[in-house]
């Protein structure tokens, strides 16, 4: 499997990169997925999850859903619309039905794992949260190693169209 595409978190009064998919769980239990058309090896879920703890509560405050031909480009159903394709009516979810730890890699990445969100960063800001609510928040630090860079490409653009997609529409989120 490619490395996969990571969602969004709002916390601390900042975007983080998310190495965790809290909506999973919810998707599991329900045996739905949400609407979406097209395949990419950088985000086999179809979507990217934009999170936002309020109060020690994990909320699901958007989802793009991700709509990918190679005849088209990379299209976006919007956030919002999205959000509304899982939850009707909903402009923000209680992520009441996650129990574990979210993940957000700070600093370099220190070893790429060619796989899931296996890569190793210098640090990562591990936030337990059981039944949408946060537990505990704490930061570990990463194996040593030297930093890697996707020579040729901006930092901001490292890895596939995909992910350059990414970048771009996480840029303009904010």
């Amino acid at each position: 499997m490619t490395a996969q595409a990571m969602e969004r978190l709002y916390y601390d009064e900042e975007w983080h990169a998310l190495a965790t998919t809290p909506l999973e769980a919810y998707l599991a239990s329900t045996g739905e997925r949400p609407p979406g058309g097209g395949f990419s090896t950088a985000l086999s879920r179809g979507y990217i999850g934009s999170w936002e703890i309020k109060r020690d509560r994990l909320y699901l405050v958007g989802l793009d859903l991700v709509f990918i031909s190679p005849m088209q480009g990379d299209k976006s159903a919007g956030r919002k619309q999205g959000l509304r394709k899982v939850f009707p009516d909903c402009d923000e979810v209680l992520a009441d039905w996650f129990t574990g730890t979210l993940r957000c890699p700070q600093g370099e990445k220190v070893a790429y794992v060619h796989g899931g969100f296996g890569s190793t960063y210098e640090k990562d800001l591990l936030i337990e949260v059981k039944a949408g609510v946060v537990q505990s928040v704490k930061v570990k630090k990463g194996k040593p190693g030297t930093p890697q860079r996707d020579l040729g490409r901006p930092a901001q653009y490292v890895g596939s169209g995909i992910m350059a997609w990414v970048f771009d529409h996480m840029k303009r989120g904010q």
